[in-house]
């Protein structure tokens, strides 16, 4: 009786990880910002240029295994600001040098991208000092009666 408890609990939590692992791979509804699901914003966002190009995502520093030749937004990478129709598409960088971008995917996870001239790298400074033109808060509540 033992071992068949041991079994079929062994089962149940192979099938729960199964199904918990099949749906963190459903493509995400997409907003302008997210960066509820995210949660980390790193040194600066790494820009896709051009939009239509695919993403190759590898799934270590010397980008010698790719993890995903074709990355879908929303499904295989979550952009923290997504309009792919007016070319923002950027992707918050945790770590960068002239071989590779860590860019986070999703919560706690993160790929590598090859730099190339499809991508821009902007410090926060940088970002905020040349592709900002104002600043709206997201919670009514906080907007200032200045």
């Amino acid at each position: 009786m033992m071992k068949t408890n041991f079994s079929l609990y062994t089962l149940i939590a192979f099938v729960l990880l199964f199904f918990n692992n099949f749906k963190s791979q459903e493509k995400r509804a997409l907003n302008y910002q997210n960066d509820d699901l995210i949660q980390t914003i790193g040194i600066g966002l790494v820009q896709l240029v051009k939009t239509d190009k695919d993403i190759v995502l590898y799934t270590d520093k010397s980008l010698s295994h790719i993890k995903i030749k074709k990355a879908q937004p929303g499904k295989d990478i979550i952009p923290l600001l997504n309009k792919a129709d007016y070319g923002i598409l950027f992707f918050s960088c945790v770590e960068k040098n002239d071989k590779f971008y860590k860019v986070v995917t999703s919560k706690n996870n993160y790929a590598y991208i090859k730099p190339s001239e499809n991508y821009l790298f902007y410090s926060w400074k940088d970002f905020l000092e040349d592709q900002i033109t104002s600043i709206e808060t997201k919670d009514p509540k906080k907007k200032s009666s200045a």
